[in-house]
């Protein structure tokens, strides 16, 4: 059992800080009622949320001048980001319509999150129930999502799945089921599970939850966000989470990282929990009747590897008597194809191409991921979008590199890895304009934005 004492707050939050609290908890329940009921009126409560906080912050005249902890480089660069979609839609007024609406909302919405949490995501004891709400939330949706994986679909999800186009195609015709559990959406899904995967590692350096005390539950709550992940079969969130913790993995563990053999052994267990899990996930792509039965799992051993490379490979030969290439720009040549042409694009049109415009391009806004700003609020929307995402890491890091204590310099590198496994996760998939995903990374990005170095042997984030 690990020494460690769990820690325990009394926490008199702020009204704006408890709205978030309630922002982070409904995103993972909120499209349950979404496909229930057909209806995308409860999404509003987002919005509602949203400008409630804005006005209790504005209201507050001495927190304003809190704003992204007086850092004058990253506001500059959201007032850059503000005019240039001021420009951009004074450009498109004449065809302005609710789609032009809708996505200017979407390239905004983000960013007002991230003022309430620069403004008010100051104090530990704040951003610890914040991690808490991320770890238990992903363990809870993620075990939710294990159902759909044994015993199929219901009605409701499959009914939103859907929406989701080419994944619905995947299910339909090839029998490739993708685990969405409450978020209807796998990438969404994935993503989650990747946050809650680092951010549990936060919560048991801090000591935030009782349950994670014994490391052997440490290992069982991350096995089950691991396949939960993978049992997406979502690239971004996956190939993100990797190139995050690949690259944090030797500082954060420096003292061990020349133990070849542990770290041996570490990526042995690794590739048995991929191979493991790819197996559960043939197994249900090949019931091509949807009826799942626990009886699949009997076929992990015989198809774990296979499946798991199945993630990374293009599906056009999944029948060799079909030339119709049912799952759209699945492919890693098509995802480059399309990050060519959307590169051409922004270089042809540096305003970009209109907010109503999403539908004549010749390629999914989904694939091109950090892309997709500067096709539709043109070049300095998109560099001013890609340098505040690289400014906030690296602005956290310089503050964060001098740290002499050991426990809290580890803590720091797994924030550093979760920064790093979003921004290579929004480089590949459009996820910063998902109001879900968008809250979450934005309110992470105020959290490293507030971090502070020691102040009279007391830290505050």
């Amino acid at each position: 059992m690990i020494k460690s004492k769990v820690q325990n707050y009394q926490i008199d939050s702020p009204l704006p800080v408890k709205i978030l609290y309630a922002l982070l908890i409904i995103n993972y329940c909120i499209y349950i009622p979404v496909s229930l009921f057909k209806s995308n009126v409860f999404l509003l409560i987002y919005d509602v949320l949203l400008i409630l906080m804005l006005l209790l912050t504005i209201a507050n005249k001495t927190v304003v001048k809190r704003i992204f902890n007086g850092k004058k480089v990253l506001l500059l660069l959201i007032v850059l980001y503000g005019v240039n979609l001021l420009i951009v839609t004074v450009l498109d007024f004449r065809s302005i319509s609710i789609e032009s609406i809708k996505t200017i909302r979407n390239l905004t919405y983000g960013l007002g999150i991230f003022i309430i949490s620069s403004i008010w995501c100051n104090q530990k004891d704040y951003v610890n129930i914040i991690i808490k709400i991320l770890v238990v939330g992903s363990l809870i949706t993620g075990i939710y999502g294990f159902r759909q994986i044994l015993f199929g679909f219901m009605d409701f999800e499959l009914d939103r799945l859907k929406l989701m186009g080419a994944s619905f195609k995947e299910y339909e015709v090839l029998g490739r089921a993708r685990m969405t559990s409450s978020f209807g959406d796998p990438l969404t899904c994935a993503f989650f599970m990747m946050v809650g995967y680092l951010a549990l590692f936060i919560a048991k350096s801090r000591g935030l939850l009782h349950y994670l005390t014994e490391k052997k539950r440490v290992y069982i709550s991350a096995a089950i966000l691991i396949i939960s992940l993978i049992l997406t079969l979502t690239r971004a969130p996956l190939f993100g989470l990797l190139v995050g913790s690949i690259l944090i993995y030797p500082f954060y563990n420096w003292n061990n990282f020349r133990n070849i053999s542990g770290n041996i052994k570490y990526i042995i267990i690794i590739l048995c929990v991929v191979f493991l899990v790819g197996g559960v996930s043939k197994s249900y792509v090949i019931d091509s009747s949807r009826n799942y039965h626990s009886s699949n799992i009997q076929k992990i051993t015989r198809h774990g590897v296979s499946s798991f490379i199945s993630i990374f490979q293009s599906f056009e030969a999944f029948d060799a008597n079909s030339k119709v290439d049912v799952i759209l720009n699945q492919s890693q040549r098509s995802r480059i194809s399309s990050w060519g042409k959307a590169i051409n694009y922004i270089r042809k049109n540096p305003f970009g191409g209109g907010l109503n415009n999403s539908s004549n391009y010749s390629y999914s806004l989904v694939d091109i991921g950090l892309l997709s700003y500067g096709i539709k609020s043109g070049m300095i929307g998109f560099l001013s979008m890609i340098l505040i995402l690289f400014y906030i890491g690296i602005n956290y890091y310089r503050l964060t590199k001098a740290e002499t204590d050991v426990v809290l310099r580890k803590e720091s590198y797994l924030y550093l890895s979760l920064w790093i496994a979003i921004i290579v996760t929004g480089l590949v998939s459009e996820i910063l304009q998902n109001s879900s995903i968008s809250i979450v990374v934005w309110t992470i990005g105020g959290i490293l934005t507030n971090y502070k170095r020691r102040v009279q042997n007391a830290f505050r984030y």
